[in-house]
């Protein structure tokens, strides 16, 4: 998990990056279509990083599940071996 959300984190920084750049590079220039496709980017930037989020949320999420129905193991055990020897 925690290699999962490093590289969710440097992505994240390198994709604002490009960003940043392209839109200086498209307002230096000031052609209303590069500055659009700039935009456009950005906002599909925006988007996957929100979608990376989400998708770790659920990841965590379903770790956590997993997690509390592996500490229940051992009491299933206990009573599975009482049932049985009784």
């Amino acid at each position: 998990i925690c290699l999962y959300i490093t590289e969710i984190f440097l992505h994240t920084l390198l994709y604002i990056q490009v960003t940043i750049e392209s839109c200086k590079v498209a307002a230096s220039v000031g052609d209303k279509s590069v500055i659009s496709v700039a935009l456009l980017s950005a906002m599909a930037v925006s988007i996957w990083i929100v979608k990376d989020l989400f998708l770790q949320l659920v990841f965590c999420r379903k770790c956590e599940k997993f997690y509390t129905s592996m500490e229940r193991v051992p009491d299933y055990c206990t009573l599975i071996l009482k049932t049985s020897c009784s």
